[in-house]
């Protein structure tokens, strides 16, 4: 397994290490199980045989635990791949499994089945998509095709452009928040890089962001989404700033994108010159910086980002900043950085923002079997989270950047408009 973690796993367990988190999905502490499943859920680069043994270990806990008790979040599976035989397993979950008061998780179960295009036989397919629709209408969810976006895997160049042009289009000429089209367009921009000329789509890239006269009603701003997806996914890092800059603009439509363009390319290389001026960004710049930052799973080098976390808490206006950055030292830093976070986090431990990243330490600390002076009372809070069933999942913190376009509110989409 090469995740870009195997230089540091000699370090006598100073680094934490990718096996670990494996292993905290089986781990009979259920605080650790969820956080090792929203680790795996929500990083960006990780190496894919590593995903797929996470995929076993996941199935393994909901077998051993049942979906009420596996996880905080058992929807989460469905960001992880789908390997051999866990279609038929997912299936069978939701014609057999007690899901208790967690009714959405078959359709989520079956959005998973469907990423795969070839993931079952025909008949089974077919069974896919009556289950999904009849469950959708009882849900009051749209009921769509779930096998498309799959499909988009069989396109060649052409036809991802033209799907991705008719996509615009249709966007342009409708006044409401595009949330498909968008992970429509994210789909297809995947699948385009792999089989179009590089030099076309960086050529398209610069054309779409040099446009001038942005109108939400025309299609410019649309393709603009388009262009931040292929700079994710092409790596084109020279094109960083300009993302940045278009992070101005508030446009949520576009900001969410940009972190997932970010955490794509996100390297040491990208990192250090983007930490030494992150307190000269602008707030929404450091917001979502700090996010994809946070979902990176390739190894970095976390000491230019300490000092971050050496800032008043009055100097960022979201309040999550820190906790992103936070979270990235615990998943990438020595034990050594990990003080910085610990005197961070004891700074302020009732603020609930805090929670996600002290279930990370404490998870950490546990499947590393360090004791430091603070693990009593990560201990006690944990124990208090668990007795005081009325907070807020103290996961939530720290999953700030999963799928936010999937939690955005219809005032928010109103303001991406």
């Amino acid at each position: 397994m090469d995740s870009g973690w195997g230089f540091w796993n000699g370090f006598c367990e100073m680094i934490m290490t990718i096996e670990k988190w494996i292993e905290g999905l089986t781990r009979e502490d259920f605080e650790v199980r969820s956080t090792s499943l929203a680790f795996f859920s929500s990083k960006v680069g990780l190496d894919e045989s590593a995903r797929e043994l996470a995929t076993a270990a996941a199935i393994t806990a909901v077998g051993k635990w049942g979906w009420g008790e596996a996880f905080d979040y058992g929807n989460m599976i469905g960001n992880l791949p789908l390997t051999e035989g866990s279609a038929e397993w997912a299936l069978d979950q939701v014609k057999t499994a007690d899901f208790g008061d967690r009714e959405t998780m078959p359709l989520h179960l079956l959005r998973w089945i469907a990423t795969v295009p070839d993931s079952l036989d025909a008949e089974g397919k077919a069974e896919v998509s009556r289950l999904f629709s009849d469950l959708a209408i009882q849900m009051g969810w749209p009921a769509k095709d779930p096998w498309e976006i799959a499909g988009y895997q069989s396109l060649e160049a052409e036809g991802c452009e033209k799907k991705i042009r008719e996509i615009v289009k249709g966007i342009a000429s409708r006044d409401e928040y595009p949330h498909d089209d968008l992970l429509r367009i994210q789909a297809l921009a995947r699948r385009w890089v792999e089989v179009a000329p590089r030099d076309y789509l960086v050529d398209l890239v610069d054309g779409w962001l040099d446009a001038d006269g942005w109108d939400w009603s025309c299609e410019e701003p649309w393709f603009i989404c388009v262009a931040i997806c292929l700079i994710g996914r092409l790596g084109l890092r020279d094109r960083v700033d300009d993302l940045i800059k278009l992070l101005d603009f508030e446009a949520d439509c576009w900001s969410v994108l940009i972190e997932k363009a970010l955490a794509e390319m996100l390297d040491d290389s990208m990192l250090e010159p983007l930490a030494e001026r992150f307190m000269k960004l602008d707030k929404r710049a450091q917001l979502y910086l700090s996010s994809a930052i946070s979902n990176q799973g390739r190894r970095i080098e976390v000491a230019p980002l300490l000092p971050v976390l050496k800032e008043s808490p009055a100097a960022f206006e979201y309040g999550i900043e820190q906790v992103n950055i936070a979270s990235a030292v615990v998943a990438h830093g020595s034990s050594e950085q990990l003080d910085v976070v610990n005197a961070w986090v004891r700074e302020d431990m009732d603020n609930p923002e805090v929670e996600g990243v002290v279930l990370m330490l404490y998870s950490r600390y546990l499947l590393l079997g360090e004791e430091p002076a603070c693990m009593d009372d990560y201990r006690d809070y944990v124990k208090m989270m668990r007795e005081n069933l009325s907070m807020p999942s103290p996961l939530m913190s720290m999953l700030s950047g999963i799928d936010r376009e999937q939690e955005m509110t219809d005032d928010e989409a109103q303001r991406a408009m």
